[in-house]
């Protein structure tokens, strides 16, 4: 820049520094208005932010998870105490179900399945052997 011109008054060279500080001072807001590295911190404050919340619903997520899984766990059947040892076998005939096969012998369906804690009901083949009848283990 160049040295500011007078004033027609004759005005002293403290006019001329007032307005470089005003050209200045212009600059200075240009750079504000411009997206620069303040605002770049402003943005990565931000994206932080965001990973943080997502991190925190991360968390409940996973907190949420591990309850319904203990959950479903405590609801499950505990083991027999003792091994069975089936006294009576019957061989399953076809079209025959393992509510059939219970309901013919007599038996509860809950007790039947009992007896046969591995059986697949939904896939029973002719000549498959089920237990009617079990007592435990020695």
């Amino acid at each position: 820049m160049g040295i500011p011109p007078r004033s027609a008054s004759g005005g002293s060279r403290g006019q001329g520094h007032q307005v470089v500080r005003a050209a200045a001072v212009g600059q200075e807001q240009k750079q504000l208005q411009r997206p620069g590295k303040a605002a770049a911190g402003k943005q990565r404050g931000g994206a932080a932010l965001v990973m943080a919340k997502r991190g925190a619903a991360a968390l409940v997520v996973a907190f949420l998870l591990i309850a319904v899984i203990t959950l479903a766990d405590a609801h499950r059947p505990a083991p027999a105490a003792s091994p069975l040892v089936c006294k009576k076998a019957y061989g399953v005939k076809e079209h025959e179900t393992c509510f059939a096969v219970a309901q013919a012998t007599r038996l509860p369906l809950k007790q039947f399945l009992s007896f046969n804690p591995n059986i697949n009901c939904d896939n029973l083949f002719i000549g498959q052997w089920v237990c009617l009848a079990a007592v435990p283990a020695a």
